[in-house]
């Protein structure tokens, strides 16, 4: 990462296109004598657009309407030269400063794109929450490693009058992560939520961040929310023109409408951007439940020091490292390209797992040790480096003993045979673990609750439903990548195993081993169907959702089509 691009990931700094920022300053500015905060000055966007949206309402002095603070000088410079280059006015109430020390006047509209910073790069956090939080009462606890843009839109909340709208672009990650919850409580608690849009395309081209829109109306009365998936230049009509539109899918856009009242903050959002509809009529069938009622899992090993604990097959083989101190490793999904590990299979990586002392070691694994204790080692979430891993903060409050010992780790927790990828793109697989290797945490490892269930929920897990339930479930990347948090997987949506007779389980015990030879998920998709009795059509559209799901990640790689400019 180039120093300049460091310093706006710490910053924050990423500057809308126009046509977005007009897009919200139009739903959000709808009088001539509105207020407006904007909460990421930067180089101007919103704010220029608010003032223009004012003028063209009628507004006399329409810069003086505008309010924020950017505590960056060198944008507020820049910010000051557009202004002069647009003839729109001083702008006198846009100051340079630090917005949460700053106070405002009572507010019509709050629009703008605050800092994306996330927590690790936020060294002032307790004095931001001490100023935040306990002017909001209940509803302004928030998570400690909420992303820095929370905190932005709570503190302006403080000054929105009722009925006051709210327009913002945010990162997607409150959707479906921890600190979201409270977040998203939050925003149930304040605002009647009108809509969330999703863009397919790269909002900044610049930057992978997969963004939202969010709209909304302080204290105003609860109704119906609009997730919005755009597919196309949606911002060339007005938020209010489509949101009126009908629930369905259309070439620029997937839409649906959910009642404020039916969402939980616990629950992740995400999934509604989606194709929450074939969702929907999957649990209407009655004949799914989520994987929790199945299976028990849990994320692969968590080494703590990946570089010292995981070699790859050449550098173990260098570094002369005995056969009984390596464990075979299911490093991840990308090296593991088969349906099904046997003995018959070669690792690509192995663990390092030794318990004896470092006398006891024989030659090999005691050079690669002393080795390990001779490394300057990076401290996460820090400038620091400590000589060697045994001084590693991670390792020392493990309680390791000795430091490096991850064998009797490993034999507490054992193999289990299921291993579901954490991160997907394009392809998607499950992985039979049938030769007992070591899952690394790049995977999900999952344990049915019945032994004889580990041949059928492999079969369903490979199909389409499978596939369909990891990519609903779990948190898209601004790079097309769909992460699978450990929690997540409990609540994958997967046919109900517990209401198949006896010779159905043994149809989709056939239809698993058919696919071993074929690696057709389509005819595998298909006869579980079958087997569950399932309409057709939907059968179908599952197949269809998932495509559009899986085309889904590379879309996300492109940059976003531009409506207006």
């Amino acid at each position: 990462m180039t120093a300049t691009r460091l310093a706006r990931k710490k910053s924050g700094a990423i500057y809308t296109p126009g046509d977005i920022a007009g897009f919200l300053v139009e739903w959000a500015v709808s009088r001539p004598d509105d207020r407006v905060l904007d909460l990421g000055i930067g180089e101007g966007a919103f704010a220029l657009e608010a003032c223009k949206r004012l003028r063209a309402l009628g507004a006399a002095e329409p810069s003086t309407q505008v309010f924020g603070c950017e505590v960056d000088e060198t944008a507020l410079r820049r910010f000051m030269q557009a202004v002069g280059a647009s003839g729109l006015g001083p702008f006198p109430n846009i100051q340079q400063g630090d917005f949460f020390a700053a106070t405002y006047p009572p507010l019509d509209a709050i629009i703008g794109n605050p800092p994306y910073v996330s927590r690790v790069y936020v060294k002032n956090i307790d004095s931001i929450r001490t100023t935040v939080l306990p002017l909001l009462g209940t509803a302004g606890k928030l998570y400690r490693l909420a992303d820095l843009y929370c905190y932005f839109i709570l503190h302006a909340t403080r000054f929105l009058e009722p009925g006051g709208r709210l327009a913002v672009v945010l990162s997607s990650s409150w959707l479906d992560t921890n600190f979201g919850r409270d977040f998203k409580r939050f925003l149930l608690h304040e605002y009647a939520m009108k809509g969330v849009i999703a863009f397919e395309g790269r909002v900044f081209g610049d930057a992978l961040i997969k963004t939202v829109v969010l709209f909304g109306e302080k204290r105003s009365r609860n109704g119906h929310v609009a997730f919005i998936r755009a597919k196309g230049a949606v911002t060339q009509h007005a938020f209010d023109t489509i949101a009126a539109l009908p629930d369905g899918d259309y070439p620029d856009l997937y839409l649906i409408h959910v009642p404020q009242s039916s969402l939980l903050p616990e629950r992740s959002w995400g999934f509604l951007l989606k194709r929450p509809d074939v969702v929907f009529r999957l649990q209407g069938t009655g004949r799914f439940c989520r994987l929790r009622k199945l299976a028990d899992s849990r994320i692969g090993v968590q080494t703590l020091a990946r570089d010292f604990f995981i070699l790859d097959a050449r550098r173990a083989k260098s570094c002369h490292i005995e056969e009984q101190y390596l464990e075979p490793l299911a490093f991840g999904p990308r090296t593991v390209r088969v349906l099904a590990i046997t003995a018959a299979d070669q690792p690509s990586h192995y663990m390092f797992a030794a318990s004896d002392s470092i006398d006891a070691l024989l030659p090999g694994a005691r050079r690669h040790v002393e080795w390990g204790m001779s490394q300057p080692v990076a401290v996460r979430g820090t400038s620091w480096r400590v000589p060697g891993y045994h001084h590693a903060p991670r390792l020392r409050k493990s309680g390791r003993k000795p430091w490096y010992n991850l064998r009797s780790h490993l034999q507490r927790r054992g193999r289990w045979p299921i291993l579901l990828p954490r991160r997907v793109y394009t392809g998607f697989t499950v992985v039979w673990n049938r030769a007992g290797w070591t899952a690394n945490e790049d995977f999900i490892e999952v344990r049915p609750k019945k032994e004889e269930y580990v041949v059928p929920l492999l079969s369903l897990l490979n199909s389409h439903f499978g596939e369909f339930a990891v990519r609903s479930q779990a948190q898209q990347y601004g790079g097309g990548v769909y992460n699978l948090l450990p929690s997540d997987v409990p609540q994958l949506l997967v046919p109900d195993i517990d209401l198949l007779s006896d010779s159905q389980l043994e149809d989709v015990v056939s239809a698993y081993d058919r696919y071993l030879v074929s690696g057709d998920q389509d005819k595998l998709t298909r006869s579980i169907s079958a087997i569950l009795q399932l309409e057709p059509d939907l059968t179908e559209q599952l197949i269809r959702a998932t495509e559009d799901l899986r085309g889904l990640a590379a879309r996300s790689k492109t940059v976003r089509p531009n409506g207006r400019e």
